[in-house]
């Protein structure tokens, strides 16, 4: 799971992350819109009268998707690769 590719990022043919600013621009949409007062069904009919594609490619993105990105720790400020516990790391 920790390896699979999160929305909005490309893999260069080396396997860096490269940001896909089209991708981005999708997210930032989704929270600014969530953060307006917009509820999932809306955000979900806003991206698809848009015509854009879910991070699995369907037309249409469904509201369990919206809520797991709404949440995900990598876009929100609490990622850390690796973590470890205080317990953990004086060991």
């Amino acid at each position: 799971m920790a390896a699979r590719k999160c929305y909005w990022y490309d893999s260069s043919s080396d396997g860096k992350l490269m940001i896909n600013l089209a991708e981005a621009a999708v997210v930032a949409w989704i929270f600014q819109w969530y953060l307006a007062g917009d509820n999932l069904g809306k955000i979900a009919v806003g991206l698809e009268k848009q015509n854009i594609a879910s991070p699995t490619g369907k037309p249409k993105w469904n509201r369990e998707a919206i809520d797991k990105l709404l949440s995900n720790e990598k876009y929100i400020g609490k990622f850390c690769f690796r973590k470890r516990s205080v317990l953990e790391l004086r060991k």
